[in-house]
């Protein structure tokens, strides 16, 4: 009872069963592990299976526990999906410790895990990758710059952190020397548009068409009333396949 003190307001709200659970279980202050305590278990509130507190995963500064196995797959199935793993329970938002998750997780998922949650902390505009598709590693444009620490850094070139080579930020391409970004840009253009002319100048020549779905360049059969792409494999096997068919696997 409280003496001398009365309420001046009180209110009717309803619970969840499972916030119960949680509130209660952050609430309590457990003895550390010994061989007297091993035996002592927890519930984990994803599979409510009873759970020796040594094998109790917690999360963090939300103070949520669940058992490894179950941590353990909600933590890849994250992974998978390509988000950072956050606290199962549905209004947390703490997201769940690197350096303790390796404790489940192997070399390569924690890897990945460690890119994830990078990912998340830079800006999109500030992202920046390495153009050389071998390494394609993110990196933020202030750290990049400060890596490079070179003279091609005011001109648009940069060392990339992982595999140390240069690329170049502006074109998106590995370094063009001896060459600015204009008159590499330029030179592009022009190469690609000699490609395509080409191209076209060969398919009149041989008097190939362009499939109207799938636009790759498709030679004619000259008994067939159709435009067959005659070179197409199908599990396995080649064969003339109808060139209107939108069939993309043409070889």
């Amino acid at each position: 009872m409280l003496s001398g003190t009365s309420f001046t307001f009180c209110s009717m709200q309803l619970i969840e069963a499972i916030d119960i659970l949680q509130i209660t279980a952050s609430r309590i202050t457990y003895p550390a592990v010994t061989s007297k305590t091993m035996s002592l278990k927890e519930t984990c509130l994803i599979c409510f299976e009873e759970t020796p507190i040594a094998q109790m995963f917690p999360i963090g500064t939300c103070y949520h526990k669940y058992c490894l196995s179950c941590m353990k797959r909600h933590v890849e199935v994250n992974l998978q999906n390509g988000i950072v793993a956050q606290c199962p329970h549905k209004r947390c938002k703490c997201e769940v410790n690197i350096e303790t998750c390796k404790i489940f997780l192997s070399r390569k998922l924690a890897d990945i895990m460690i890119q994830r949650i990078k990912e998340c902390s830079i800006p999109a505009t500030e992202k920046v990758y390495c153009a050389f598709p071998r390494c394609s590693a993110l990196m933020s444009k202030k750290e990049v710059l400060e890596h490079t620490k070179s003279s091609f850094a005011s001109v648009g070139g940069r060392k990339c952190m992982k595999c140390h080579r240069l690329f170049c930020i502006n074109c998106k391409v590995p370094w063009h020397y001896d060459m600015n970004c204009y008159d590499y840009q330029r030179s592009e253009t022009s190469y690609s548009l000699a490609e395509e002319q080409l191209l076209k100048s060969l398919a009149m020549k041989k008097l190939w068409r362009q499939c109207s779905k799938c636009k790759h360049m498709v030679e004619l059969d000259s008994d067939a009333d159709i435009s067959f792409a005659i070179l197409a494999e199908l599990n396995g096997r080649v064969e003339h396949v109808p060139a209107l068919s939108g069939m993309h696997n043409i070889v």
